[in-house]
């Protein structure tokens, strides 16, 4: 019996250990993204703002990885949306601070 895959002889345990490994990833990544966001707040105390800041830099860094990784076409329409959400951050963040 030739054996092709690691798959074919450990049955559904190959399958399962990516699952679980996946899942253990995406759980220390939640725990990560909620330990920054509170860091974020702490150093702001204004939540709109802290999420503003948290959205903006998703969107910002999704952008990036698709243009850059997947090879995503750039539009002017891609950069000014992305321009536009940065600018409202700017615009939340410069209102919060207090004059």
């Amino acid at each position: 019996m030739v054996v092709s895959r690691p798959s074919d002889c450990l049955g559904g345990l190959w399958h399962h250990q990516h699952e679980v490994i996946r899942r253990v990833f995406e759980a220390d990544s939640f725990c990560t993204d909620i330990h920054l966001l509170r860091a974020i707040l702490c150093r702001l105390r204004d939540v709109s703002v802290a999420y503003a800041i948290w959205a903006g830099l998703g969107v910002l860094l999704i952008g990036a990885i698709g243009i850059v990784y997947f090879k995503e076409p750039v539009s002017a329409l891609k950069i000014a949306s992305t321009a536009l959400v940065i600018g409202g951050v700017a615009g939340l963040y410069s209102s919060g601070v207090a004059h």
